[in-house]
């Protein structure tokens, strides 16, 4: 099970590093953390309304269902997150500090 766990941690702890290192002015890690984590538990409404949508039978289509009900819902929760909770946050001061919060949130979301 450790072992399953750390297999599946272990890419996105090696992307986000590559990323966090490459930022000149170092962000806190605390605040990195707490959006990795954020975006992994964002999994668990999103897999909530995708379940609601697909059991509604809204559409047969599964160009509507890939773009609309799963892409464009899972991508603009991610954004929302960024917006809500670190677009306005004093931290936020350079343009790379976007890439490395939001490298974040997708992280833990994937």
């Amino acid at each position: 099970m450790v072992g399953l766990l750390s297999a599946g941690l272990a890419p996105a702890f090696a992307i986000m590093s590559f990323i966090y290192l490459k930022d000149r002015f170092t962000e806190p890690i605390s605040l990195i953390i707490k959006m990795f984590i954020s975006g992994a538990l964002l999994v668990f409404p999103i897999m909530f309304i995708q379940y609601a949508l697909n059991a509604e039978n809204l559409t047969n289509s599964h160009f509507i269902q890939s773009f609309f009900f799963v892409a464009l819902l899972e991508e603009f929760s991610k954004w929302f997150l960024f917006i809500y909770m670190i677009y306005h946050h004093e931290e936020f001061d350079d343009h790379y500090d976007g890439i490395v919060y939001a490298v974040a949130i997708s992280l833990g979301f994937a």
